[in-house]
Formats: C-alpha cells, structure tokens, sequence
C-alpha cells in the first residue's frame, strides 16, 4: 500500500509539473478553459467526500457555491475590501451556510436527504431574485475588483489552488475520519454498531465540503 501512495504521489507530482508550464505554450482561450475547469475540479472533489464516501446524495452544491459567492462579491462590492478577504469571508459563510443545512438534512436518509439539499437551492434561487438590489438579481453582480486579469497567472493560481485542495482532501480521505465515513456509507447501521458517531462524522465531510466548494 505504501509503495502504491509513493507512487501516485509521483504521478500526481509529475502531472502538475507538466501542467504548470502549459502557459508557456497554450493560448490565453485555452488557459481560461482549464482555469475554470480547475475550479470545477475542487467543486467536484468537495462533493465526492459527502457522496462517494459518506454515502449522501447531495443536490445543494450550488447552494453552498452560490451562498459563498455572492456573500464575497456583495462584500467586494459595497465595502471595497481586498479580493484576498472576500474569498476566505465567502468560504466562511458556505461553512456557516453548510452547518446551518446539515443540521435538518441529517436527520433523514437516502432520497430524503438529497431533497432536503434540493430545496435549499431552490430557497437561494428565490432569495437573488426577490432581493434583487442586493444580489443583482437575474442579472448578477459586477465585481470591481479582481486578482489579476493575466491568463497566465490565474491558470497558476486556479492550478495551485487545485493541487493543495487533492491533497489535503486525500489525506481527509485516507485519515482515521475518512475510513469512518467510508464504513458509514456503505452501511451506517454496522458502523454505529461499532461505536462510530455518523451524524457527527458526516457532519465534519459536510462542513469541509462546503469549506472547499465555498473557496471554489
């Protein structure tokens, strides 16, 4: 087992090394694509450790993402502050958007649950468009400010951000928590048996969900 981790830390190693100098010979078309594709990239992550290990069919990402994005462009764009802060105040309030979601959701299974996340967007689609001179409406936001508008530099920090998000949540993955949540998807019953808290830990894979899906 150690020797298949060493090596898929080289492979995934090489991979982003190889990735990293695509600038250097990609057009700027190319380089947002996979900007965005990278982001995605977290947003897909952050979902697979509720569902592909805690067993939960999430249909709220959007509402975590879209909670964590308009609370950082609204800040941006009626207080000025640094795009830095807005981005981790946003992933803040996914978190709390998250908590205050899980609380109901986990106490129901199965179908349940995903409809319970389902109605959640549902509320956020309706909040935009009733209070329209806060959340601009259908129309959405203009962000004054931005990071940067090189290419080149937000494929390197799309790529980074990517990178760091894989390997902190493989190693959630692969922890003690991991191993719980995955005894717990595939059979909660047994799992509580032994002794295991599932709301507890399923309630720790849906705040970093919404950790990683609010940065995203």
């Amino acid at each position: 087992m150690s020797m298949f981790k060493t090596r898929l830390f080289w492979i995934a190693l090489a991979i982003v090394v190889i990735a990293s100098t695509l600038p250097l010979y990609v057009s700027g078309y190319i380089l947002g694509l996979l900007t965005v594709a990278y982001y995605f990239g977290v947003f897909a992550m952050s979902w697979d450790l509720l569902f592909g290990f805690a067993g939960e069919v999430n249909f709220g990402p959007t509402f975590l993402i879209g909670t964590g994005a308009y609370a950082a462009g609204i800040i941006n764009n009626r207080y000025g502050l640094s795009p830095y802060y807005c981005i981790f105040i946003g992933a803040m309030v996914s978190v709390v958007a998250g908590f205050i979601l899980a609380l109901p959701a986990l106490r129901v299974r199965g179908p349940y649950f995903g409809l319970t996340t389902l109605v959640a967007v549902l509320m956020l689609q309706n909040f935009i468009v009733v209070f329209a001179d806060l959340t601009g409406g259908e129309i959405g936001l203009t962000i004054p400010d931005v990071i940067t508008i090189n290419a080149s530099a937000n494929y390197w920090i799309a790529l980074g951000f990517m990178s760091i998000s894989a390997a902190v949540l493989y190693g959630l993955s692969q922890s003690p928590i991991g191993l719980v949540l995955q005894a717990s998807g595939q059979d909660p019953v047994q799992a509580g048996a032994l002794g295991f808290n599932i709301v507890k830990h399923k309630l720790f894979a849906f705040i970093v969900s919404a950790f990683f899906s609010g940065l995203a």
